[in-house]
């Protein structure tokens, strides 16, 4: 699976998949530990924002904003990696009636900054060898 159809596959989900999870921890390195069952040893990107956080570039800054705007017609959050500007890495969650809904769906929502993030980073490396 590419990085770009593992992104579109999570900004179409709703919720947590631990299919996605292994996926992620596949194009991070990380072997999933398939045991069965549908049950993967690999950590719950989509479910935790502390493990979706694991995602997000070191050496990059990355930011989180949250507000409940007449102009979405309700909660949403924001996440971005290395600048707000950054559309590459800019993602919102979907409008959510509460601030519970929202922060529900932001573990998916920073994998989804994050990925975009590395994608970025990659073009980026790949057009930096073309040029040298």
């Amino acid at each position: 699976m590419t990085l770009a159809t593992l992104i579109e596959r999570l900004e179409k989900t709703q919720g947590p998949m631990r299919d996605l999870d292994a996926l992620i921890a596949i194009e991070m390195g990380v072997n999933p530990g398939y045991q069965g069952d549908g049950v993967w040893d690999c950590p719950r990107y989509t479910s935790s924002v502390d493990a979706a956080l694991t995602l997000m570039q070191a050496d990059l800054d990355f930011g989180f904003n949250m507000d409940c705007e007449s102009v979405h017609g309700g909660w949403c959050g924001y996440v971005w990696l290395d600048h707000p500007t950054n559309r590459s890495s800019f993602v919102r969650t979907r409008r959510h009636e509460t601030r519970a809904g929202m922060m529900a769906d932001l573990p998916r929502v920073i994998c989804i900054a994050a990925l975009k993030g590395l994608r970025a980073i990659k073009v980026r490396q790949v057009a930096e060898a073309r040029s040298a």
